[in-house]
């Protein structure tokens, strides 16, 4: 099941590339949210996709991407879904999780793509460096783990291969970490995202 929404770099070339107003951009991928959160309340998605860049932008451009979340919370909570975030490197996202309950939706519902080890207000989706999983084990909150793979024949294996999880998986068992790469892998999908990885594994 995919994650359905609006990559948040998209403002970036809607304002500097097509002369779009930061609000007439904003409203856009709002726009984008409501599509992908029709999707969503077929089934065809377990989650919304937005966030804000990564990189520095203006004011307006930063408030823009914000009025962009507070929606997409709105509508993974009328929808049911959880809501993955692509956002700046950071370790608090209070704000976010601010937001995500003033619409209804619990802010464990809220992932942040390409997380540290630690993170406060929302889920962590944690990069397999080893680094990062050893603070994800040491703090003790449910987490997810991830390579950011891109399929991309131009760069193999970019950021990650899709072969880390597993090995990463073995390196922390190895550890004695059974217990977190259960929450990993079985509690955290379940609460995040109402999937039953065990129940799956004999389809």
């Amino acid at each position: 099941m995919p994650v359905l929404g609006v990559h948040p770099g998209l403002i970036s070339r809607l304002v500097d590339d097509r002369g779009f107003a930061p609000e007439e951009a904003s409203d856009l991928m709002q726009a984008g949210i409501d599509v992908a959160a029709e999707y969503a309340s077929d089934g065809r998605a377990v989650a919304l996709k937005s966030g804000r860049p990564h990189y520095d932008v203006s004011d307006a451009v930063w408030e823009a991407s914000n009025d962009v979340i507070r929606h997409a919370c709105e509508r993974a909570a009328e929808t049911g879904v959880a809501l993955q975030l692509h956002t700046e490197a950071t370790e608090d996202l209070t704000d976010v999780a601010d937001w995500a309950e003033a619409a209804g939706l619990p802010p464990e519902r809220v992932v942040k793509h390409y997380a540290s080890g630690e993170l406060d207000g929302v889920t962590k989706s944690v990069m397999c460096e080893k680094d990062f999983l050893e603070t994800a084990v040491e703090v003790g909150e449910p987490f997810l783990m991830e390579t950011d793979f891109v399929d991309d024949a131009d760069r193999p294996g970019a950021v990650m291969g899709p072969k880390t999880v597993p090995r990463r998986v073995r390196w922390l068992q190895e550890r004695g970490h059974d217990d977190a790469v259960r929450v990993a892998h079985v509690e955290t999908p379940e609460a995040v995202y109402g999937i039953d990885t065990v129940g799956t594994l004999d389809e």
